[in-house]
């Protein structure tokens, strides 16, 4: 990854306490619970979910990825259809962001921003059918947005228990552990550039007359 690793933790955690504010004025969502450490807490010696943690996480940016390929073909707009398919059907057991693809996904993310505020400022509003494609990917779209806030909690309360079981057992489950140090490490920055992207997602489709979901809808 390129810009995405250099996102601070206080950008971070900034992330987790102004973006509830944001979702909750288009819904009033309800914070979800994602598993990472049974037991509850974020106590090293808790025993860290890794299944659990990845599902979560894949579930994420599988909604995103979904969301951003109706953007895309609503709004006319090139994006990489092959990344969005890989990521939004990826199995529920590993994560599909391989290399570039984080970037790739960012690229996008700040794409359809952009393209939303142009159409907005220049009064464009979509024909029906493009409507209805925007409108379809507004519901993965907010699951994701709402949904990874409490993902990005879960990482970075999962992070001390990981090191912990490491440093105590080196031979164990190192191998899942890590690649969860590395979802933590990569993931948060990710989701954390996407949400510079919601309000305009969100006001084009208030321009629109596009009803905005009022929760995170069903699993």
């Amino acid at each position: 990854m390129k810009q995405v690793r250099n996102i601070t933790t206080v950008i971070l955690l900034g992330f987790t306490l102004i973006l509830p504010t944001a979702v909750l004025s288009f819904g009033g969502f309800k914070l979800p619970s994602i598993p990472g450490l049974s037991g509850g807490g974020s106590s090293t010696s808790a025993e860290v979910d890794t299944k659990g943690l990845t599902k979560q996480t894949s579930r994420v940016l599988s909604d995103f990825a979904k969301a951003f390929g109706l953007f895309g073909e609503a709004f006319g707009l090139k994006v990489d259809s092959d990344l969005m398919d890989k990521i939004a059907n990826c199995s529920s057991e590993k994560v599909c962001v391989e290399g570039d693809d984080a970037d790739k996904m960012v690229d996008t993310s700040n794409a359809l921003k952009d393209k939303a505020e142009q159409m907005k400022n220049d009064g464009v509003k979509l024909d029906a059918a493009s409507a209805a494609k925007f409108s379809t990917g507004l519901l993965p779209y907010a699951k994701g947005t709402f949904k990874g806030i409490g993902l990005i909690k879960s990482l970075k309360d999962a992070v001390p228990a990981i090191q912990s079981q490491i440093k105590s057992n080196p031979i164990g489950s190192i191998g899942k552990l890590k690649t969860i140090l590395d979802i933590a490490s990569d993931i948060p920055p990710m989701i954390t550039a996407f949400s510079t992207s919601t309000g305009a997602i969100y006001d084009y489709a208030t321009f629109s007359g596009i009803e905005i979901p009022e929760g995170s809808g069903p699993e």
